[in-house]
Parts: structure tokens; sequence; C-alpha cells
């Protein structure tokens, strides 16, 4: 069953889990979004519950829903290696002037 949550505390988080796709056995899965890094896919947990597996989706925090819809498609089709998140971040939660408050809210719409 698919489920989502989501977090407006800094940075905004959010979270969409997902049933298992065969390119993962029965690993949970989940879609994880933040403001800072963008589009993750998370797989496998520890005996604590934590995901044990990431692979960067995006290129940044806001892709068009045509390119997240794309990655998401290979992700499934492909096993992702599970170790291709960078430690960086494409912006910062308090950066003001770097337009995301205006590309976030065309998402709404």
């Amino acid at each position: 069953m698919t489920e989502w949550s989501a977090e407006p505390d800094d940075p905004r988080t959010g979270l969409i889990t997902l049933d298992p796709v065969p390119a993962y056995g029965e690993d949970d899965l989940g879609l994880v979004w933040d403001e800072e890094r963008g589009w993750t896919l998370v797989w496998g947990t520890d005996d604590s519950g934590r995901h044990t597996h990431f692979a960067a989706l995006s290129d940044g925090p806001l892709p068009t829903p045509d390119e997240l819809t794309t990655a998401v498609q290979e992700a499934f089709r492909v096993r992702l290696p599970g170790d291709t998140v960078t430690g960086g971040a494409y912006r910062y939660q308090d950066d003001q002037d770097d337009g995301f408050e205006g590309r976030l809210t065309s998402y709404t719409r």
C-alpha cells in the first residue's frame, strides 16, 4: 500500500512509501524529497527501521513531474546502486533569493 507524509519543518521534507517492485525484491521502498537535496529513492531497512540504500533521482530540488516520472520508472525497471547520494545540497533552506519559493508554488496549480 502506498502512503505519504510531509513535514513543514526546516528543511521541508516528504516521504511516499511504495509497494515492493521486482527489481528490489521484498525491500520496502520510499521516495523521499527535501528542499535541499531533491528526490531520493530509498530501500532496505536495518534493525532500527532506517533505510540502508539511497539513490538520487534528481539533479536539483524541483525536477519537472515528467523528469521525476521518467527517473522513477527507470529506477523500478533496473535496480539502482544503493550509494548514489552525495553529501552536498543543491540549495539551503535559508536561501532567500534563489527563486525556490516561486518555483515551489508553481507545483500547486
